[in-house]
């Protein structure tokens, strides 16, 4: 019995669009969606299967004007759960990638003591992207956030928001990107309300810690979550 010609070019087209394409990228594991993905404590991970990656050939060049911000900056570490506490496991610098995302939101509860540096870069492809970066010094903290062009600090657009808000001990964490905007708030202060992150885009969410003259922020994230906004 013949099959009619409708039938038989349905069958076809369904075995097309079955294979898969050539060149077609293979799908982010780590690309956000709208449901919260849970970093630490950890729970409920399948096996084989991390909510994170650490980034151990990560680099790039930040503000190289004094010693106490990032200058030229190359992973030699790893991130990741001692217990239940979400942390650097090794090395002086070390960078992890939390997920890809354009609008997104991150809660955390973190330990801040101590000196040295921490960063969170944005819409990350590897020569684009937007940094905040915090600085903890003796006496002083600095808040800055700048974008990167071809995989360097634009000097121009490196902007100082506190040099004197000093978190520390445990702390809870909010931050937003949500129409090109940048959000920061921790415990009860507000460091960045809708900073504009000029000609922001979709990218990897990277956390990293750098020495400073008084050496590396070791950040101990007791709780941590993120998501896409959308």
């Amino acid at each position: 019995m013949k099959r009619p010609a409708a039938i038989l070019l349905f069958m076809v087209l369904g075995l097309v669009s079955a294979l898969p394409m050539a060149g077609a990228a293979d799908p982010d594991p780590l690309q956000l969606e709208r449901r919260w993905t849970v970093i630490a404590p950890p729970a409920g991970q399948k096996p084989g299967q991390s909510p994170f990656e650490s980034l151990t050939d990560f680099k790039f060049v930040g503000p190289n004007n004094d010693p106490n911000v990032i200058g030229e900056y190359k992973a030699d570490g790893e991130w990741g759960l001692s217990g239940r506490v979400f942390q650097q496991t090794s090395g002086e610098a070390a960078a992890v990638k939390l997920g890809r995302a354009e609008d997104f939101s991150l809660e955390a509860v973190a330990n801040f003591d101590g000196t040295g540096g921490w960063f969170l870069m944005m819409g990350s492809d590897g020569e684009a992207g937007h940094v905040l970066s915090h600085s903890s010094l003796r006496q002083n903290d600095y808040w800055r956030t700048y974008p990167l062009r071809g995989g360097r600090a634009d000097k121009f657009g490196v902007k100082t928001h506190s040099d004197s808000f000093r978190p520390r001990g445990d702390q809870p964490m909010w931050i937003i990107v949500k129409d090109g905007k940048l959000s920061l708030r921790i415990g009860e202060t507000v460091v960045l309300r809708e900073h504009e992150l000029d000609g922001y885009a979709e990218g990897d969410i990277v956390l990293g810690s750098f020495k400073n003259q008084y050496g590396v922020k070791l950040l101990k994230f007791k709780a941590l979550r993120v998501r896409a906004l959308r």
